[in-house]
This record gives C-alpha cells, sequence and structure tokens, in this order.
C-alpha cells in the first residue's frame, strides 16, 4: 500500500496524472468525433460578422461568442456579454468566469447533437480559456482574424493546432 501510494504522489507531482487526463479527454471527444475551431481577432475586426460565413464553409453546428452558445440564427444558452454595465464584468461573462452561466452553457451543449464547434475570442488564450471552462477539447484548427490598415477589408488565416 505504502508503494502504490508513493507511486501516486510521483505521478502526481511529475504531472503524469494531469497528462494522462489530457490524453483520455482527448481520445473521449475523438472517439464522440468533435472537431473544436477557434475564431481570433481584436475587438471590433469583425469575428460575430465572418462567424456565420466560416460556420458555412467547415459546416460548424454551434458559435460560441461572447458568452452566448449559438446555434444557426438563435441563441440557444447564455448571457451577452455585449449586455454588461462595465468592461470587467463583460470579460468575465464572455470566459464564461461565473458557474452558473457555466453551468447553463454546458448543459446545453450535453443537450445538442453537434460534431463542430466555433470559439470566438479576442486571444488564443481566452478561447483555450473558454474551452476548459466549458469542457470541449482545446481547437484544433485556429483562425485569425485582423485589420491589415483602415482601408481594406479583414482578412483571416488559418493555422492548424495538434494533431487534425
Amino acid at each position: 500500500m505504502h508503494i502504490l501510494t508513493n507511486a501516486v504522489l510521483l505521478y502526481k507531482k511529475f504531472g503524469i496524472m494531469k497528462t494522462m487526463n489530457r490524453v483520455f479527454k482527448y481520445a473521449f471527444w475523438k472517439l464522440k468525433g468533435i472537431k473544436v475551431y477557434a475564431l481570433v481577432g481584436k475587438s471590433g475586426t469583425g469575428k460575430s460578422f465572418r462567424s456565420k460565413l466560416i460556420a458555412q464553409k467547415f459546416r460548424i453546428d454551434l458559435i460560441i461568442d461572447d458568452g452566448l452558445l449559438i446555434g444557426g440564427n438563435r441563441i440557444i444558452a447564455g448571457k451577452s456579454a455585449k449586455r454588461e454595465d462595465n468592461m470587467l464584468s463583460a470579460v468575465k461573462t464572455a470566459v464564461f468566469d461565473d458557474s452558473e452561466h457555466q453551468r447553463e452553457v454546458k448543459q446545453a451543449l450535453s443537450k445538442q447533437k453537434y460534431y463542430r464547434i466555433l470559439i470566438i475570442g479576442t486571444s488564443e488564450k481566452m478561447v483555450y480559456k473558454i474551452a476548459a471552462r466549458l469542457n470541449l477539447p482545446q481547437p484544433e484548427k485556429l483562425m485569425r482574424i485582423e485589420r491589415r490598415n483602415r482601408f481594406t477589408l479583414p482578412c483571416v488565416s488559418a493555422t492548424a493546432k495538434g494533431n487534425m
């Protein structure tokens, strides 16, 4: 028993348990066939507008944007960060900082049939945080949207994350 306890402590100390947990979660999502995409860009670059075009192109079923879970043209669950009184509250809403907000959207996700989901955020860190808080796999495909200058339309560039 003492040896087993020491082994568990070593695993925890060196992060093996954390790594194994990530591997099992990744395998679980792969078996379910769920693929997560991310759209990242600064405020005002047209992420929400472009998300509908991207959803059509990649046959994405659901979108997570500013604290909302969106399917098609309707809000399924969540609350809008745009309706918050101040910037700090808006950011907390957008990243699902409130446990009740998280619970509501996780519950709605569990009732939806989907294979592809798009998470929209202002940074990579933000979309990874949203995925983790909603118990979704980390994004496999990351697309950036940016303005090159005042006179051009936003462009989207894509990079693959992890194994596709």
